[in-house]
């Protein structure tokens, strides 16, 4: 173990590590978050924090959040600490004994299509537009707030949103809908951000902004669902009129098939068709 930095120092090198390899402002954003939950927990600096600390935290952390959350977190913490030992800060990664929370497969949750069309209705250029972008082209928040006009080709056949920064990094083209054209054409055109901020300022929205403004709105208006689940009814529309999974994974933007298929759900008909099938017996 070294001890030429200081143990309240120790994230703030992991930050600037995260940020010399290119990491994306989210990524960043989401560990120092983490880590310093996790210090507000320590009371502390986190670097020195025992494996027992550790478990302890753990089995707390499992009666406050979901598992999902849980495994998001460690996964997060864990990296800072696996960090701190490849950088000789400390021997061995406290975080070792701590089991990933299994968390149960997750179903579609698409909002209503009468909701979509009610709160695009009702709703003010930039808020309509929001909604626009996740609903009909399946851009998750973080996406919507770094979205520039230049990755808008309203004149490319066809139309096309170009997304240059997605989730992981990735990059993929998305088709612009009449639509969702129509909602990017009721907004002030200018250089920069698609989505102004508040303040005026030039500068891109953060996603949490993003999706506070949305499910504010959506909620106001009485729709419990949030802009997320606009999302997935991206998924399960694009899903169920081409029945194709590779599709529907392109142009969400996923690095694996299985985070699709969360997304995806079969029509209604589609399913009980295939019962009815299932129970007829041959002779």
């Amino acid at each position: 173990m070294t001890d030429h930095i200081p143990p309240e120092g120790a994230v703030l090198l992991h930050l600037r590590h995260l940020h010399t390899r290119n990491c994306r402002a989210q990524t960043i954003y989401n560990r120092r978050r983490s880590l310093a939950r996790l210090a507000r927990w320590a009371d502390g600096p986190i670097l020195y924090l025992t494996g027992e600390q550790m478990l302890r935290w753990e089995d707390e952390r499992s009666d406050q959040i979901s598992p999902a959350a849980r495994a998001a977190e460690l996964s997060s913490v864990r990296q800072f600490f696996l960090w701190a030992v490849k950088q000789h800060l400390i021997d061995s990664d406290p975080t070792i004994e701590c089991s990933m929370p299994r968390a149960p497969r997750r179903l579609p949750r698409p909002i209503a299509d009468r909701d979509i069309a009610e709160a695009i209705a009702r709703a003010e250029p930039k808020v309509a537009a929001i909604i626009g972008l996740a609903a009909f082209a399946g851009l998750r928040a973080g996406e919507i707030a770094r979205l520039d006009w230049a990755e808008v080709g309203f004149r490319d056949e066809p139309p096309m949103i170009r997304i240059s920064d997605g989730k992981g990094g990735h990059s993929r083209l998305v088709p612009l809908s009449p639509a969702l054209a129509d909602l990017l054409h009721a907004l002030p055109r200018a250089n920069g951000p698609v989505i102004p901020r508040g303040d005026g300022s030039r500068r891109e929205n953060s996603p949490s902004a993003i999706s506070g403004i949305s499910n504010r709105y959506l909620h106001a208006m009485g729709i419990d669902e949030t802009l997320h689940q606009a999302r997935h009814r991206f998924g399960t529309t694009t899903y169920r009129a081409c029945q194709d999974i590779r599709a529907v994974q392109g142009l969400m933007g996923h690095a694996s098939i299985t985070s699709t298929q969360i997304y995806t759900s079969p029509a209604a008909a589609v399913g009980l068709a295939a019962v009815m099938a299932a129970s007829q017996l041959s002779a």
